[in-house]
């Protein structure tokens, strides 16, 4: 049986596990998708995985989200978040940034995406497209890799505001 979550229920977060999420759009039509649960911070559900990029969900969108591991899938699922962990952490010290905020601690999803805008410009240039390529697809996956440049495009023109 999954566990189930309302999006005000703050206490039951199971990060690095997988959930079927149910969210209203703008419009009020309900979307759903399942992922895995990287982050949540005060606003948003960070939502990330290689095979299905990165989704990032308001709280007060989120209708319903249910978690579908079970006891036998979540040892091959550790070892899967592990591998892309290491993955994000190799592409993004080939620019300089640690994910770790410490020995113990990793910053937040949105620390590391404020601190990849801050060094976007450099990363554009011809000479760094596949270096830039591999930080995007790291991080969101091959499908929503675009998705993330936008975001980090936005970020930056915010910073420099």
């Amino acid at each position: 049986m999954g566990l189930f979550l309302k999006s005000y229920d703050k206490r039951n977060y199971i990060l690095g596990r997988k959930y079927n999420v149910e969210y209203k759009l703008g419009n009020g039509k309900i979307c759903t998708f399942s992922n895995i649960l990287e982050n949540v911070d005060g606003k948003y559900f960070w939502f990330c995985s290689e095979k299905d990029g990165l989704c990032v969900i308001l709280q007060d969108r989120i209708c319903t989200m249910v978690c579908t591991d079970n006891d036998k899938t979540l040892e091959r699922i550790d070892n899967t978040y592990k591998n892309n962990l290491k993955q994000i952490k190799e592409a993004l010290l080939d620019i300089g940034i640690d994910i770790r905020k410490n020995k113990d601690e990793l910053k937040s999803l949105s620390e590391i995406l404020e601190e990849i805008s801050t060094k976007w410009d450099e990363l554009s240039t011809e000479e760094n497209k596949y270096l830039n390529k591999w930080i995007c697809m790291s991080i969101a996956g091959i499908k929503d890799e675009n998705y993330l440049r936008v975001l980090i495009d936005k970020m930056r023109k915010e910073i420099k505001l």
